[in-house]
């Protein structure tokens, strides 16, 4: 394993030129050595040796040539930034900061050295999750750079993506947007569009987008990305099945499914040309491409493509995985959609048989898995199994949730229905109850004007009036008319 390109990163920007020896002591040459062999180390991935030879290229800096000195400063900074990688953090804190003092005096406070040191510090204490600190740091890196190094140079865009990955951080999106949108400026002109540092920016920036809801904002940025990737490394390459991937959910958000579905497919091919047509890669865009069809009613489409990310999921990952469920989850909800219950029933019992091996038969989970065999059921006629069901699940959620939980009120509406479409008159005392606790709940969870409020209501109606008790249900059935006349209303402003 190489050392990550971060930590060498951190080191040679921190380097110094050694000071002008006509003749170097031996001394000295020997720590220039162990420097040179503490590098190679690094990029075989072997810390615990380089840790040791550049404490020993410290001490023999020290003795030489006092502990003050700018070269002391840089192997401080180069054991730190080793001590960082091994998780010492107090410890890189501790040598980071002897190494920003002596360069404040050798150097003055306002020196680009300076500001590597605290770029190096303030990285120390973000990966410590120390932001407030880290973005000080970091925004006295960016006032130095700027001052010294003028406002377009690649070091100032080096900090600027620093302290905007403090904000993304914080998820405050809206100020780290700016200072990606300048730094990616920078690289752009500095390095050329297809340098690493731009595309990692680009992506950057487009999940701030995203998380700021930004989704058609974010398809201009996309269209740059593949047209870099065109220009620098080609169209075959895996990072333009990637951008493909992502770039076609944005566009099925804005409805062109002609366009995405294309995407996805040129997606698909580039990775079937590069890993072959089972690697676990294909299997989420194969997805993502049946999603499509499904959403254009293309349900014949979607199905073998679901059927084909299942089996690449099950022959890389085993028939236990998270994944697997994904997979099962889709066919399971497709085949209910396409009313294929007998598909649909195989496929939901497959899935609560792997969550009762892998979760144990009470988690939370088991119930949804549970909810939606129910729901199965009820559809078939199957009142009793559906009932059964539905009892499991409510169990399973009152123990795992709060009583006033949405996901208990959920079985508890669930259960209702089912009893109240048995149409018995001994299950309607029961039903009313279950009805009017899940109502309460979603009241208190989601307000008197929300569409499961006008559905609870609207199922107490019915029960009312199966139960002949008609002036009741009309009462009831006017409230939810009234909160969906209000919900209209809304949307259509």
């Amino acid at each position: 394993m190489s050392a990550p390109a971060g930590l060498l990163f951190l080191l040679l920007a921190s380097s110094l030129p050694p000071a002008a020896s006509a003749a170097p002591a031996p001394p000295l040459v020997e720590a220039k050595r162990l420097n040179s062999r503490v590098f190679k180390l690094l990029q075989a991935g072997r810390h615990a040796e380089a840790a040791r030879l550049a404490v020993r290229s410290l001490n023999i800096l020290e003795k030489n040539l006092g502990v003050n000195h700018p070269r002391v400063a840089t192997a401080l900074n180069t054991l730190a930034s080793i001590r960082q990688a091994q998780g010492k953090f107090v410890e890189a804190v501790g040598l980071f900061r002897r190494a920003l003092a002596i360069r404040e005096k050798a150097l003055g406070p306002e020196h680009p050295n300076v500001a590597t040191i605290l770029n190096n510090l303030g990285g120390a204490f973000q990966t410590r999750g120390t932001l407030k600190v880290a973005e000080s740091m970091f925004r006295r890196a960016l006032a130095i750079r700027e001052k010294a190094l003028g406002p377009r140079h690649t070091d100032v865009a080096l900090s600027l993506k620093n302290l905007a990955e403090i904000h993304r951080l914080q998820k405050r999106y809206s100020l780290s947007e700016p200072l990606l949108r300048r730094a990616l400026d920078i690289f752009e002109k500095n390095l050329g569009p297809g340098h690493p540092r731009v595309l990692n920016n680009l992506n950057k920036l487009i999940i701030d987008f995203q998380m700021q809801g930004k989704i058609a904002a974010s398809e201009p940025l996309f269209r740059r990305k593949l047209s870099i990737i065109r220009k620098s490394i080609g169209t075959g390459h895996l990072e333009m099945s990637k951008t493909l991937n992502n770039l076609a959910l944005v566009v099925r958000a804005r409805g062109d499914m002609a366009a995405a579905e294309k995407m996805l497919r040129a997606s698909v091919a580039i990775i079937k040309k590069n890993l072959g047509p089972n690697h676990l890669r294909i299997a989420l865009t194969l997805t993502n491409l049946a999603e499509v069809y499904w959403a254009q009613g293309l349900t014949k489409k979607a199905e073998p493509i679901y059927l084909y990310a299942l089996r690449v999921r099950e022959k890389n990952l085993g028939p236990l995985s998270s994944q697997v469920l994904l997979s099962l989850n889709n066919l399971g909800a497709l085949y209910l959609k396409t009313k294929q219950y007998e598909k649909a029933a195989s496929t939901l019992t497959r899935i609560l048989g792997i969550q009762i091996k892998t979760i144990g038969p009470n988690h939370s989970r088991i119930a949804t898995s549970l909810g939606n065999l129910g729901e199965l059921y009820l559809r078939e006629g199957e009142l009793v199994k559906s009932e059964a069901y539905q009892r499991r699940a409510l169990r399973i959620r009152e123990k795992a949730f709060d009583p006033e939980h949405l996901k208990v009120a959920k079985s508890l509406y669930d259960l209702a229905r089912v009893q109240t479409f048995q149409v018995e008159p001994s299950k309607f005392a029961e039903s009313e109850k279950l009805l009017h606790r899940a109502l309460r709940i979603r009241r208190k969870k989601l307000g008197n004007k929300h569409l499961r409020v006008a559905q609870t209501l609207e199922f107490l109606s019915l029960l009312y009036r199966i139960s002949d008790r008609t002036k009741t249900g009309a009462k009831y059935l006017q409230q939810a008319k009234a909160i969906r006349k209000e919900l209209k209303r809304g949307k259509n402003k």
